[in-house]
């Protein structure tokens, strides 16, 4: 749970805070899908907001990023358990005083966390810091440049959100690039020593996913 949700659901029922939780993660999930579609003035009319458009409901954000490959197979299951818990919590007469039925409780037993799927921020920030303050070149690169910085003084969830930026921003102009349509070749818009950089600050990440996700 993020910093701002849970001033949010402090000293509120568990029925606002199920509410509240499905809420935050709702409007997580429709910004991850805003990240890959044309930025418009019309695209939150046309596709997120209203009665008729095709990404107003949680459950149809689910399903649409989970067929643009933006979710894992989990990730679906996980978030569709939890707009079916939101919806109990939303309409269940029962609970209307702010407590939580036991069909509640059972529905929440079908969650499941996998094992090392969940890093404490403050842990992996700590970490991370350790690591790009011991190479003055990492430094240099990640926490001066002019795109893209990773401001090491802000708060841990700000430094997350750079680093999230720096890789979706350059993983982009590799994925999006133009080249021969026919040799399926890319050509990305930053040159070849810009995208080199980068390769140690990825390699870090993808090792530090690796060690924490797995099972011996």
């Amino acid at each position: 749970m993020d910093a701002d949700c849970a001033k949010r659901v402090t000293g509120k029922s568990m029925r606002s805070t199920i509410i509240i939780c499905a809420a935050t993660l709702d409007a997580q999930l429709e910004k991850l899908i805003k990240n890959i579609l044309l930025q418009e003035k019309n695209t939150d009319g046309d596709i997120f907001e209203g009665g008729n458009a095709i990404l107003s409901t949680f459950s149809s954000k689910i399903t649409f990023a989970y067929y643009l490959g933006l979710i894992s197979e989990h990730e679906r299951k996980t978030l569709d358990c939890i707009r079916k818990i939101r919806n109990k919590a939303a309409h269940e007469i029962s609970i209307l005083s702010g407590s939580v039925s036991d069909s509640i409780n059972n529905m929440c037993l079908n969650l499941e966390l996998p094992q090392g799927m969940y890093i404490p921020i403050e842990l992996f920030t700590g970490k991370f810091k350790t690591w790009i303050n011991s190479n003055s070149e990492h430094f240099d690169i990640y926490c001066r440049s002019q795109g893209y910085k990773i401001d090491l003084s802000k708060e841990d969830k700000k430094i997350i959100s750079n680093i999230v930026e720096r890789v979706y921003g350059y993983r982009c102009s590799i994925a999006h690039a133009k080249g021969d349509v026919e040799e399926y070749i890319a050509i990305p818009n930053i040159s070849r020593k810009i995208i080199a950089a980068e390769i140690p600050l990825v390699k870090y990440l993808a090792y530090e996913v690796i060690k924490n996700c797995s099972e011996i």
